[in-house]
């Protein structure tokens, strides 16, 4: 009796580690599933900030940041500082992003993903940017930007 008890016991234990075991692995499908999309939709904001920057679109770029970003920048500055760096690098021609950092605040729907690259490659010379995007229903928005 005891020896068929601990069999029982053993089979349930068995049981529940198994469904809990699969309730993890649909968990992190969906996570992995969540980063690689954070992932793609961080690439097409620096996509589309490189095609606004190469139109001369500056304004809309500002206008579309974070709020964060925003406040540490005026927009006069932020414009100035674009058209000096397209009068010396030129237009962007290529980019290779190398690097996804990506952070979620627990108990929030956003996200913040940082994308590095290894260069950006100008008409007139190349460069390393760095974007940091506040990513939220779908969308991201630019929170800083650093070019070296």
């Amino acid at each position: 009796m005891r020896n068929t008890l601990r069999v029982r016991a053993a089979s349930l234990l068995a049981a529940l580690v198994l469904l809990a075991a699969a309730s993890s692995c649909s968990w992190v499908k969906e996570k992995v599933e969540s980063v690689s999309k954070d992932q793609q939709i961080a690439a097409q904001a620096v996509t589309q900030f490189h095609t606004q920057f190469n139109e001369g679109q500056y304004r809309e770029i500002y206008a579309e940041a974070h709020e964060e970003f925003r406040k540490n920048i005026s927009e006069a500055d932020f414009i100035a500082a674009l058209e000096e760096m397209n009068r010396k690098l030129g237009k962007v021609r290529a980019t290779s992003t190398t690097n996804f950092r990506l952070s979620y605040q627990l108990g929030s729907k956003t996200a913040t993903i940082t994308c590095e690259t290894e260069f950006t490659e100008f008409t007139e010379g190349k460069a390393s940017e760095e974007f940091t995007w506040g990513l939220g229903d779908g969308q991201a928005r630019l929170r800083s930007w650093k070019i070296e």
